[in-house]
C-alpha cells in the first residue's frame, strides 16, 4: 500500500514534469515504476505501454541512454528558465549569483547524459 501510494506520487511528478521546466520527468517515472514493479504490476505495465512515458523509460532501462532530441529540450529549457530567473532577480547579488551557479551545475549535469546513437541518422555517403 505504502509502495502504491509512493508510486502515484511520483508518478504525479513525473508527469507535473512533462510542464513544469525544472522538474525532470523521465527520474520520477523510473521511481513510479520501482514501486509499482513491487506493489502493483498493471500500472508499471501501463506506464511501460504508455505512448509518452513508455519510450524513454524503456530507452533508459535497456541501454541506460537518453535521445538526443531529450538533451536538447532539456537544456533549451534549462538556459531559458534560469535566464529569466537570472532576469528577473538582477538587484539580488546572491540569489543571481546561486541561480547561476545551481544552472550551471543542472545544465552540466544535462549535457553528461549518454546520448542513444541509434537515433542519429546515417552517415552521408560519398563524402
Amino acid at each position: 500500500m505504502i509502495l502504491a501510494s509512493f508510486g502515484y506520487l511520483f508518478l504525479g511528478l513525473g508527469f507535473l514534469g512533462i510542464f513544469l521546466p525544472l522538474l525532470p520527468t523521465t527520474p520520477f517515472v523510473l521511481l513510479a515504476l520501482y514501486c509499482f514493479s513491487r506493489s502493483h504490476p498493471g500500472m508499471k505495465d501501463w506506464i511501460l505501454r504508455h505512448p509518452m512515458l513508455g519510450p524513454p523509460v524503456r530507452r533508459w532501462r535497456e541501454r541506460r541512454t537518453v535521445s538526443r532530441a531529450t538533451v536538447i529540450m532539456a537544456s533549451g529549457m534549462l538556459v531559458t528558465s534560469f535566464g529569466i530567473s537570472i532576469f528577473l532577480s538582477w538587484s539580488i547579488l546572491w540569489l543571481r549569483w546561486g541561480l547561476m551557479g545551481g544552472g550551471s551545475l543542472l545544465l552540466f549535469m544535462v549535457l553528461r547524459l549518454p546520448i542513444d546513437r541509434e537515433d542519429d541518422p546515417p552517415p552521408i555517403e560519398g563524402d
